[in-house]
């Protein structure tokens, strides 16, 4: 038997999109994932985890300590050497948030301006005005990782062209949208994000989750396993793994961007099968669980399913995918596993009546491209039609 640092090694080096080796691979600027991976000390940190637990202060009445998805900040500090950037800081619920007033510019060739900005507020939300005490109409809380934290303009994200549609209808100022989505971030920390404003007091009339398809999926393994919320599986070698590590290791540049948003996912899921089901029941138990949550307070749960490009034959960046996929010895069936964990996802939130847009067929209907040609994140179409899509959804929950 492998020891429990050898296990989450491999799942780790096997899903470098998901939470662990995102923090750990990913520049926090929105870019692609650096291959080069390095697992910070699993060991250690299990070590860490356990004394913390043993050790705690019987009379820390923190509200987090008996949360099952914390991690203390030491180990924390252990896993996610990211923590320490200029951008982030720790948060006892998400792990890690964006710092309050952070702010960047950043070069990019294919927006019209030929760069981006990106700022947060005083909360640390992607969003260019404070968090107001109390807002006038409605709040609406959003959250999803990346292609949601947006590279482009904070105005330009499908969060704060919501706001504009809406109040367009309702009144300006009569809805804010606080954008709290983070690069890296999966199933565990959109739950963790409405722990944190509830526990804000910020009361949202509606929490919005952002699910991308590409990689969130097997993105809930990391925690999930670390935390041994599952047991942890026996889970070998798997088929052809090492070959698949060595490639993404020495991928040349046009194929990075194709494996931080699918391919990585893809051949993790090659490699192990039977963690396409695994991955399927941890999302839908901490969606069970966020639905809960939102019953418990009031809000409203809208799950919004953003397709991977590579789901989308329409799309032109499927070109580089392809290429990609060719060099990593996978086939077409290998990213149809992207496909079924959607679908089947789908008609999970449908069977529990839980309210959720899937942009899968707007994307797909729409003649030309929704993704930037450079790391296959949403562009300034993609986060329109999104925006154009969410909206009527959306809007009707707030009539309620």
């Amino acid at each position: 038997m492998r020891s429990r640092a050898h296990i989450l090694t491999v799942v780790v080096v096997g899903a470098a999109s998901a939470i662990l080796a995102t923090f750990l691979g990913r520049r926090l600027n929105g870019g692609s994932p650096d291959l080069t991976l390095a697992m910070g000390d699993a060991e250690s940190a299990h070590e860490a985890l356990a004394r913390e637990r043993r050790d705690r202060d019987p009379s820390d009445r923190s509200p987090w300590l008996d949360w099952p998805y914390h991690l203390p900040e030491s180990v924390a500090l252990k896993l996610l050497p990211e923590l320490q950037s200029d951008r982030g800081q720790y948060d006892p619920w998400c792990t890690y948030v964006y710092r309050p007033y952070f702010e960047r510019e950043r070069k990019w060739e294919e927006h019209p301006d030929g760069k981006y900005r990106t700022r947060t507020n005083d909360l640390g939300f992607v969003r260019t005005t404070d968090t107001l005490p109390t807002p006038p109409g409605a709040r609406v809380l959003v959250t999803g990782d990346s292609h949601v934290d947006g590279i482009c303009n904070v105005e330009e994200g499908f969060p704060l062209l919501l706001e504009a549609k809406l109040g367009a209808g309702l009144g300006a100022g009569h809805v804010e949208v606080l954008n709290g989505a983070v690069s890296g971030y999966s199933f565990i920390q959109y739950l963790g994000v409405l722990e944190r404003a509830l526990a804000l007091g910020l009361e949202p009339d509606v929490f919005v989750v952002t699910v991308y398809a590409g990689n969130d999926f097997t993105g809930v393994l990391q925690l999930w396993r670390f935390l041994e919320i599952r047991e942890l599986a026996e889970l070998g070698q798997g088929r052809g793994r090492g070959k698949q590590v060595q490639r993404q290791r020495k991928a040349p540049r046009e194929h990075v961007a194709p494996y931080g948003q699918c391919l990585t996912s893809a051949s993790y899921l090659y490699s192990f099968p039977t963690e396409q089901a695994v991955a399927l029941d941890a999302a839908c138990t901490v969606t069970a669980t966020i639905a809960q949550r939102c019953a418990e307070s009031g809000t409203r749960l809208l799950v919004v399913i953003l397709p991977s490009p590579s789901d989308l034959p329409e799309q032109s960046p499927l070109e580089c995918i392809e290429r990609a996929l060719e060099y990593a010895g996978l086939g077409q069936v290998d990213l149809e596993r992207l496909t079924q964990l959607r679908q089947e996802y789908a008609a999970w939130l449908a069977e529990r009546d839980i309210r959720f847009v899937d942009l899968h067929a707007a994307f797909a209907a729409h003649d030309g491209t929704l993704f930037w040609q450079r790391d296959l994140h949403l562009n300034l179409d993609g986060h329109r039609l999104a925006a154009e899509t969410v909206e009527p959804a959306l809007r009707e929950l707030l009539d309620d």
